[in-house]
């Protein structure tokens, strides 16, 4: 084996290595959180906006009188993404900025759960209570959708809001791989960088269902406690691995 075989074996190694941690977290907090609001706020998402989108759409045809929580998903996504890109903008350099936006989250998400786990049982989707809830998700996850696609943009390669636009084309690729007899290991590097959103996205969604049917809206403590673990990486000086 040359030196070359060596190097591009170690940096394929590497980068299934890296590909662990950032954003494949973030993929797997965004899925976890979503289904907790589904499932406890009137099938309302609120920080995977496409779906958000397509659930609104779909109440002009087939209501379900949660029309509200859908309009309100929409009108507050804006201005809070507004506040964390305007947010970055201005203390991006600041070195602990970082873990100040994964401490902030995980802030909104405690006092997600704190006032649901307090307000529940949930009267219906325009109650004053729910909408309050709804509203605070937002802005999490807004700022969870700004830190992963914004604040570093050069280490989040895999859209968390484009998964499956990444699977359709990760599919394209991996096919043309195989097709021109590429070697298996640089095949099986393809497959796995599919592999590791995909498996977070879908974990964390069913972790999330699971979660909410046992726990009710503590289960948010999964996503909190993984954000303030994110959040002492950084504090520490050791950095979450990313794509190389």
């Amino acid at each position: 084996m040359t030196s070359n075989d060596e190097s591009g074996n170690q940096a394929t190694a590497c980068s299934i290595e890296h590909l662990i941690v950032w954003p494949i977290v973030m993929l797997f907090i965004l899925a976890y959180v979503e289904a907790v609001c589904y499932l406890g706020l009137f099938h309302t998402l609120t920080g995977y906006i496409s779906g958000a989108t397509i659930l609104l759409a779909t109440e002009f045809f087939r209501p379900d009188g949660e029309v509200i929580t859908k309009i309100l998903v929409l009108g507050a996504f804006v201005p809070s993404t507004f506040v964390w890109v305007f947010l970055k903008e201005h203390w991006s350099e600041w070195r602990y900025f970082t873990p100040m936006l994964f401490i902030i989250e995980a802030g909104l998400l405690t006092l997600y759960m704190v006032v649901a786990t307090n307000l529940v049982p949930l009267a219906r989707a325009d109650a004053p209570e729910t909408l309050l809830i709804v509203t605070i998700s937002v802005f999490a996850m807004s700022l969870h959708n700004v830190h992963s696609l914004q604040v570093m943009p050069e280490k989040a390669q895999i859209a968390i809001t484009g998964l499956f636009g990444n699977f359709a084309s990760s599919m394209i690729h991996l096919l043309a791989l195989l097709r021109t007899g590429q070697p298996t290991t640089v095949a099986t590097a393809a497959f796995k960088k599919l592999l590791y959103p995909l498996s977070a996205f879908f974990g964390g969604a069913f972790l999330g269902a699971l979660g909410f049917s046992s726990l009710g809206f503590m289960a948010l403590a999964c996503p909190i406690v993984t954000l303030v673990v994110m959040a002492i990486f950084n504090l520490t000086g050791k950095p979450l691995p990313t794509q190389s």
